[in-house]
Formats: structure tokens, sequence, C-alpha cells
């Protein structure tokens, strides 16, 4: 029998988006689904959305929380045996579940994602990037030299049997994903089926574009390494150490603007963006270091696949 996927969908706004979102799962060639959309208190009327669509998923409305709390609501009455992650305004394509899944399950990989296109709606421009080498053991690189889509992700539900602790951070209202993929990746090597099965839509919020999103990630990334092992350089190389480094004392920067001089977020972004070109070229100089180092390593090699 097929295992169950649980497909988690999170929702605040662009309900006339989120009916896009649901119908790519409903249209995928996988059919054994269920579909958590988890309203995170959102003040638009679905209810246009729950007529066409209710029948068909599994609905749940909470208060206000944030992303991280919706998905771990999810993941938490999710039945399936693989939970996949989709946001409310990106979309996949038919056979992303059919053959992730069936690679996933072929190969024994526990976590895996696939290639993406950023998507135009407006004018129906797609722009790939290159993820080749993102794969195997990322631990040493967290947000360096790493390029993912959260929606392109399915997780093996055992992760969470045997870390009953991992979950996304709740306190984070930016970039939680990085929080839970930082932990997972400490155990689990991240597959990749690098084909691109999903587009992620491009508008003015997405966190692909936001400098402040970054730092406050790398800082919560730098927490998180520092809480695990109590040392004053935790991360596991000198370059990562002082890369993180630098993004926390530009969030000390960025917090000065806007808690003591009251800056408005659109300002603080641009502050953001000129005290970051420092780390940002060290990672970027950094990065292709890494990646030299994942073309040479064949050690993870089972967990890569072009999908041809």
């Amino acid at each position: 029998m097929e295992p169950l996927v649980s497909v988690i969908i999170p929702f605040y706004s662009g309900v006339e988006w989120l009916c896009e979102a649901v119908q790519s799962v409903l249209d995928q060639t996988y059919k054994n689904f269920e579909i958590i959309v988890v309203n995170d208190g959102s003040p638009e009327d679905v209810t246009a959305f729950l007529e066409r669509y209710g029948d068909k998923i599994v609905y749940f409305k909470k208060e206000n929380g944030g992303s991280a709390t919706a998905r771990n609501f999810a993941m938490r009455h999710a039945k399936g045996d693989y939970f996949a992650l989709l946001d409310s305004d990106d979309k996949w394509l038919p056979t992303k579940t059919e053959e992730q899944l069936n690679w996933m399950i072929k190969n024994n990989v526990m976590w895996s994602h696939t290639g993406f296109s950023f998507w135009w709606p407006e004018t129906g421009n797609l722009k790939t990037p290159n993820i080749r080498y993102n794969y195997g053991d990322i631990t040493k690189r967290g947000g360096i030299a790493f390029r993912m889509s959260t929606p392109s992700v399915i997780f093996n539900k055992k992760i969470f049997i045997e870390h009953p602790e991992f979950e996304f951070p709740e306190d984070m209202k930016r970039g939680q994903d990085a929080g839970l993929f930082k932990q997972v990746c400490k155990y689990y090597p991240f597959g990749l089926y690098d084909k691109v099965l999903m587009h992620v839509r491009m508008r003015g919020t997405n966190t692909n574009l936001n400098a402040l999103v970054r730092i406050n990630v790398s800082r919560y990334l730098y927490k998180v390494f520092k809480e695990d092992n109590g040392r004053r350089f935790p991360v596991p190389t000198f370059t990562y150490n002082l890369i993180l480094r630098l993004y926390c004392f530009n969030g000390v920067i960025t917090d000065f603007f806007t808690e003591k001089l009251k800056f408005s977020r659109k300002n603080v972004e641009r502050i953001a963006k000129l005290f970051w070109i420092l780390p940002f070229s060290i990672e970027r100089v950094y990065a292709k270091y890494l990646i030299h180092q994942v073309k040479t390593n064949h050690d993870f090699d089972r967990y890569y696949t072009d999908g041809m």
C-alpha cells in the first residue's frame, strides 16, 4: 500500500493563492494524501474557499501565532507516514509527490528537497537557481552555500518519532524553516531530487529578497549552535563562525535603528543591505570552497539524483 502523505499548508493571507496551492496538490499524480490547511487567524473571508475545497481538506483555524506555530500544529495532527511542506502562495507541478517520494523510498532517504523555479505570475517568467550541490551532510554549511525551497521538502515521519523535540522555532517570525532544518541535518543527510517540481511565487514580501530576514536567521543559527555546545565559537568552522558573528553584529545595528530610533521597516531594510555587504561577500567566497568540497566528496552520492 502506498504511504500516506500529509501535505501541510499554513495560511494567513491571499485566499486566491491558497486555492491555487490546494488545487496543485489535488492535481498530483500521487493520490494517497491528506491536505491539512491551518488558518493562522486570517482576517480574510474563506467561505468560498471552504465551499469549494472543504470536503477535500482537513481544515483548522487558530489564533494568529505565525507560520511556525501553524506548521507545528499541523504536524501534531497529521496522520501521514510522510510530511510534505507547501506554502499557501506556491504550487507544485503534477508529478512532484510521486517522483520525489518514490526516489526517497528506493534510496532510504529520510528527508529531501527538489529543484524549483522562482515564478512571477504577472508575466509568467520563471528563473531556476542552480542547487546542484545542496545535498548530503549540510551541518557545516547551514545557510551558507545552501539553496533550497521549503515548500519542496518532504520528511519521513520517523524523524519526528525518533526526535520528538524537533519543531519549527516559534520565537522566530520568519526564517523558521532554517531553525528546524538545522536540528534535522545533525542526524540525517539531506537528499536532493534535482528536477524542477515546484514554483515559488515572487512578490514584495518574499523572504528570499529580505536582508533583515537573512540577518535574523543567521542570528538564530548562531544562538542554536551556541546552546548546543556552550562554546563561544560553536560553529563547525572558523569561517562560518566569523560570518555568523558579523551577521549578529549587523543585527545589533538594525535593532538600534528599529527599537531606539523607531525607523520604519523599509528604512531599516535599506540600512541592513548596506551593513551586510561584508559578511555576504565573505559568505559567497566561502560558498565556492564548500561547493568544491561537495564536488570532490562522493560519500553522499546516493542522496542526489537529477531525476532522469
